[in-house]
């Protein structure tokens, strides 16, 4: 059995008539008394117009296909949305659960640790100087906490002023 993917099989059918069609139709062509048989006015009316719908078939592939890549890019797009903090532009509870279990499914004989800590007295900044520089609090920690991690080091918002790090490929070291 052979398996066509299915964006390809509109191609090789095309391709397939094409193989057919254009060679009777470029005797036709070149050979304008043959067009006037009867045999000749039955073969260009049958391949004459096929050859306009093989152009308007390809064209209306060519439109599918855009549509298809710009919806896969807004599903990615939707999906990184869905795994990201707005505020923190850290992955969210939701995303560095699943980067942790890709990294553990993926490196079964690495060392793993998982830091979960969060901002002291968070509430007393908010209600002392407003939500506004307590997001900015939370930016700022986001920033200075993946500036001093290294490569092996994931880190996500869990909720609040709660973050999680995944750190993986450690050693047992004191």
């Amino acid at each position: 059995t052979v398996f066509i993917r299915p964006d390809e099989i509109l191609k090789i059918g095309v391709y397939s008539w094409l193989l057919i069609a254009l060679p009777v139709v470029s005797y036709l062509v070149t050979h304008p008394s043959d067009l006037f048989t009867a045999r000749g006015t039955e073969l260009f009316l049958f391949f004459g117009p096929a050859v306009l719908c093989v152009g308007i078939l390809f064209k209306f592939n060519k439109i599918i296909n855009d549509k298809l890549i710009r919806l896969d890019h807004e599903r990615e797009e939707l999906q990184r949305r869905s795994e990201q903090d707005p505020l923190t532009r850290l992955w969210n509870r939701r995303g560095i659960r699943t980067r942790i279990d890709d990294l553990i499914r993926t490196n079964k004989s690495a060392a793993y640790g998982v830091v979960l800590f969060d901002i002291d007295h968070f509430k007393q900044i908010n209600d002392r100087y407003g939500h506004d520089v307590g997001d900015r609090v939370l930016c700022e920690v986001a920033q200075r906490c993946q500036d001093a991690l290294q490569d092996n080091a994931l880190i996500g918002r869990w909720g609040g002023e709660e973050f999680v790090v995944g750190l993986y490929g450690v050693s047992h070291q004191k």
